[in-house]
Order: C-alpha cells, then sequence, then structure tokens
C-alpha cells in the first residue's frame, strides 16, 4: 500500500465574503486526488491548493442542498398522497394489468420491420403487488 501525502490547507488564502474566521487544518489525499490538484493549479484554474479545496466544499455544499430539496419535495409529494388514501381517493391497480398496458405501448411503437428499437429496455414489475394509486388518475394505471 502507498503512503498517502499529507497535505496542508492554508483555508486562510481562500478569498471569502462569508467567512470570517480561518482555520488551517491538515488533510491527507489519496495520490491520484493531490495530482487533480496540483494539475488544476498548474492550468491555472486555483492559484492555491485551499482554493481548489475550497471550491470542491462549495460543490459538495451545493449538491447537499439540492438533496435536501429533493427528499423535502418527495417527503411532501408522500404527504400529499398520504392526504389522497386518508380521503379515499386511491385506485387498486396490479402489475400484470401495468405490465400488459406497457407491452400494448410498446408494441404499438415498434417500427414497422417488427425490430425493437436499438437499447429499448423492457420493464417487467413484481408479481404479487397490489397498490392504491393515491394520483386518482394515475398515469401508470391509466
Amino acid at each position: 500500500m502507498r503512503k498517502r501525502t499529507p497535505f496542508i490547507v492554508d483555508c486562510s488564502k481562500v478569498p471569502s465574503v462569508s467567512i470570517s474566521i480561518m482555520t488551517t487544518v491538515t488533510i491527507t489525499l489519496r495520490d491520484e486526488d493531490q495530482r487533480f490538484i496540483e494539475s488544476a493549479m498548474e492550468s491555472g484554474r486555483y492559484v492555491t491548493e485551499s482554493e481548489a479545496v475550497a471550491d470542491a466544499i462549495a460543490e459538495l455544499r451545493a449538491r447537499e442542498n439540492l438533496h435536501q430539496s429533493r427528499i423535502a419535495e418527495l417527503s411532501a409529494k408522500v404527504m400529499v398522497g398520504m392526504a389522497q388514501l386518508d380521503r379515499g381517493e386511491g385506485v387498486e391497480w396490479n402489475p400484470e394489468e401495468i405490465e400488459a398496458k406497457g407491452q400494448a405501448l410498446l408494441a404499438s411503437r415498434k417500427p414497422a420491420n417488427n425490430d425493437a428499437p436499438r437499447g429499448q429496455i423492457a420493464y417487467r414489475a413484481p408479481s404479487a403487488i397490489s397498490h392504491k394509486c393515491a394520483m386518482g388518475r394515475c398515469p401508470v394505471c391509466s
């Protein structure tokens, strides 16, 4: 196993508007990550290692914020569906019916020579699952 090289990040060299206190930390990077940062600096994208790390942290923060907003959006949709089910607005369905509708739709889209389009993937729903659709008029079921 290759020895990892310690990498010192001087956060005081990172320009920032919102951070008033800077901390110097030592991190250990894989060799390939250190080479990547060095390459980014050689290309002129970053002046210091701290800038590269600050940018990576900003990207991670943005990705986490997006993830959290997607979770909140999904949770809200689940709550709407649960409320619809509580009001009796669900529609029963079964995977066999959905599969039959999907197969009919795929068959109607096949080219005249009956060859499936290149790269087409068929989906098979698990059997013996029942579902009450909370959407009233479900795009999958209808």
